[in-house]
């Protein structure tokens, strides 16, 4: 059987790359039984391990030891459904050390977390070291169902903890 233990997907290699860009809207996007590793963003868009502006449903996944601005492991401008996944010491300097999520500018977005574990995440200046959620110019919902969500932490006295949510936006746990 295939899964994060016996395939991964990580920069081995010189230069500083994230490891899966989707700038492209409207699409539908399924990972599943990966390990994404070592990627690094430079830059605004985030996502050291993962990019997406498009639905992004992640099975079984890894997303570890990634880093960028904001969302060290995963930047995510749209709707998700994450079952079954660990998401685990990524870094970024501002927002999400794990995660950064927020909504279609103009518009909304939700993110399903099911049985997921956000841990040992950092964030080195401001913002929630485990997930961010949201943005002044869109509504964004978290659902969290089952999950793990411990020993993430921030350098900065400006860090948050677990969870941040910003403007209008909501978080069910």
């Amino acid at each position: 059987s295939i899964g994060p233990a016996k395939l991964t997907v990580r920069r081995d290699s010189g230069g500083l790359y994230r490891i899966f860009s989707i700038p492209a809207k409207n699409l539908n996007i399924t990972i599943t039984g990966l390990t994404i590793s070592e990627g690094h963003s430079i830059g605004l868009d985030g996502g050291g391990g993962i990019y997406s502006r498009s639905s992004l449903h992640l099975t079984n996944c890894i997303v570890s030891n990634n880093n960028a601005e904001d969302g060290g492991g995963i930047s995510l401008e749209a709707n998700g459904l994450f079952t079954g996944c660990t998401i685990i010491n990524n870094t970024a300097t501002e927002e999400g050390g794990g995660m950064d999520f927020s909504g279609f500018i103009g518009g909304s977005a939700t993110l399903t977390l099911v049985n997921v574990t956000v841990s040992g995440n950092l964030v080195t200046d401001y913002g929630a070291s485990g997930i961010s959620v949201g943005t002044v110019v869109a509504t964004s919902k978290l659902e969290v169902i089952n999950c793990t969500i411990v020993n993430n932490s921030s350098l900065s006295t400006f860090g948050d903890g677990a969870i941040r949510t910003l403007g209008d936006d909501t978080t069910t746990v």
